[in-house]
């Protein structure tokens, strides 16, 4: 388990990303995943992210 977004996406233990969140807290969630992406966190295989 992760005690953050940003921990599990910076883990490199993470095949994939299934956001089941309420539609109230996707944004948020998209927008940390960029954010950390762009802090040169890896996406995982497959994911499509806008730069």
């Amino acid at each position: 388990m992760f005690d953050s977004i940003e921990a599990l996406a910076m883990s490199g233990e993470v095949d994939a990303l299934w956001l089941l969140t309420p539609n109230d807290t996707r944004l948020d969630i998209m927008r940390e995943i960029h954010r950390v992406t762009k802090a040169g966190a890896r996406p995982p295989p497959g994911s499509v992210l806008a730069p």
